[in-house]
């Protein structure tokens, strides 16, 4: 009983902090929206947390994948076998 009153305290005090806090101004709206969140480094106290998703890695690894010195041009598709992936 006392903890579900403590919770409704907490929850409506909560409210009226937000209520009353003041805006945010344009200029901090606008660096807020510059920040890209996927490039922000992991905190140091969260990272023993952090499982890196698997298709995150996988794009990235495809953009940073170069080939060894073929180009599209040079290529003879007759000495290359070509397998297909579903993903």
């Amino acid at each position: 009983m006392f903890q579900e009153q403590l919770g409704k305290v907490s929850k409506n005090g909560y409210f009226q902090y937000i209520k009353s806090r003041p805006p945010a101004s344009v200029e901090s709206n606008r660096r807020a929206k510059g920040v890209l969140i996927s490039s922000l480094p992991i905190h140091p106290t969260m990272f023993p947390h952090y499982k890196p998703d698997p298709l995150q890695t996988l794009i990235q690894q495809m953009h940073s994948f170069r080939p060894k010195s073929v180009s599209i041009s040079q290529l003879d598709c007759k000495h290359y076998e070509f397998t297909f992936v579903n993903l």
